[in-house]
Order: structure tokens, then sequence, then C-alpha cells
């Protein structure tokens, strides 16, 4: 009987392991999630920006400057409970390549969404000057 009870322990503890806690969005609550927005051409270079709210709450963020495209994976998205402001940060463990400062859970930009015009405003954070962009929804 007792080996039984371990063996009972020891299955619930292995389906458990498998089992994933992966949060995923609501379109209804958040209705950024699994949506792309792009700024419009900015410059002779047609350099733009684009931000891409996966339903994981990843965030892929394309920036072309200068006619080259950067691509950056390692950020993570929130919005608030009146499904029009939002906040994107640097995911948990994310290492400033740079200066080796850990960065995870920093603010990079915030935002607010425009379901009527079908657009979002994006701020660049941590910078002396305000920089925004305006990028309409890509469909």
């Amino acid at each position: 009987m007792k080996k039984f009870l371990v063996a009972i322990v020891a299955v619930s503890t292995m389906v458990l392991g498998f089992t994933s806690c992966s949060k995923k969005a609501d379109p209804a609550k958040e209705p950024i999630a699994g949506k792309t927005f792009q700024s419009e051409p900015m410059g002779e270079t047609a350099d733009y920006i684009r931000f891409t709210f996966h339903t994981n709450y990843g965030v892929t963020n394309v920036i072309s400057a200068d006619g080259k495209t950067v691509t950056q994976n390692s950020l993570v998205w929130s919005m608030s409970a009146n499904a029009k402001d939002f906040e994107i940060r640097w995911a948990n463990g994310t290492i400033n390549l740079e200066t080796g400062e850990l960065v995870g859970g920093m603010l990079v930009y915030t935002g607010v969404y425009d379901a009527a015009a079908k657009k979002i405003t994006v701020t660049l954070q941590g910078t002396k000057d305000l920089i925004q962009y305006e990028c309409p929804e890509v469909k």
C-alpha cells in the first residue's frame, strides 16, 4: 500500500511537471493581442517601427533605421484594465549587451490603443526627448 501511494504521488508530480502554466492574452479584454502595428515610412530610406503583440504576452519589435532592420524579441507587454493603456518592458533575464547590466522588467515603451482609429501611439521611455510613434494596425 505504501509503494502504491508513493507511485501515485510520483505520477501526479510528473503530470504537473508537463502541464503548461503559460498565460494567454484574451483579445476581448486586451484588444492588441495577436495584432501588428507599424508606423508609416519615416524619411527617404522608408524607415519604420513595427510592434507585434503575441498572445503569450511577448512582443516582436522590428525597427528599420538607415535601411537596416533590427529585431528585438526580448520584450513583454501588459495592458491596463481599461483596454487602452499598455506598457512594453524588457523580459525577465534580459541583459544589456553593451553594459552587461540586467535590464529585465525595465520599462521600454508606454502606449495607448485607439480602437476607433485602429492604431497605437507608442512613447519611447528613458530618453530626454519625447519620441512618439503612431502606428496603424497592419492587416
